[in-house]
């Protein structure tokens, strides 16, 4: 695996500290061909996140790559949208030279764990989840930014009593927005200002 370098001090990446589940392991949220994405805590202000460490060859690729990776992170940081999980912060382990990004936890489940669980969307929450897909990829849109991977897999489908169903209220967050590409250079620019 080359997304965690082997040392004593594996699970800490500046102020976010990996949480351990109860038999010892690693609390691993999801894996992906970026990276591994965790569950840890923000030690500085006490708070869960999602840290998505990313895998150290794309790191190691060029300057100019890694010049590119840290300005779209900025302008993945800069969106706001009640349905794109908030990225809090990017940075590099200086030990390892290995990039990673906290953002928002969400609590929840993918849409494809519920498709998995409990079939095929009704029309009425199929429209649901477009209408705030559709919403949080024109804010992103408008600050040059190009979601690099939605699938089901990156749409967490958020309610106040964790299921979904015909007369629910339901929140659609977008994650993974920290490895979103900037399409125009212009807007690029103007959106790290």
């Amino acid at each position: 695996d080359s997304t965690l370098k082997t040392s004593e001090s594996a699970e800490h990446f500046g102020i976010y500290e990996i949480d351990r589940r109860e038999d010892g392991s690693l609390y691993e949220l999801g894996r992906g061909a970026m990276g591994v994405t965790y569950r840890a805590t923000d030690t500085s202000l006490q708070r869960k996140v999602a840290l998505k460490i990313i895998k150290t060859d794309i790191a190691e690729r060029s300057a100019d790559a890694r010049e590119r990776f840290m300005r779209e992170a900025r302008a993945a940081a800069a969106l706001r949208h009640e349905n794109i999980a908030t990225i809090h912060q990017f940075g590099m382990r200086l030990e390892t030279g290995q990039y990673f990004y906290a953002m928002e936890l969400i609590e929840g489940e993918t849409l494809d764990e519920r498709v998995r669980r409990a079939g095929p969307l009704d029309a009425h929450t199929t429209i649901q989840i477009a209408q705030q897909v559709t919403s949080a990829l024109t804010a992103a849109e408008k600050h040059g930014l190009v979601h690099r991977d939605l699938k089901p897999a990156n749409l967490m489908l958020v309610s106040p009593d964790g299921e979904t169903g015909k007369n629910k209220k339901l929140l659609v967050k977008i994650i993974d927005f920290g490895l979103a590409k900037a399409v125009h250079s212009q807007i690029e620019a103007k959106s790290l200002t």
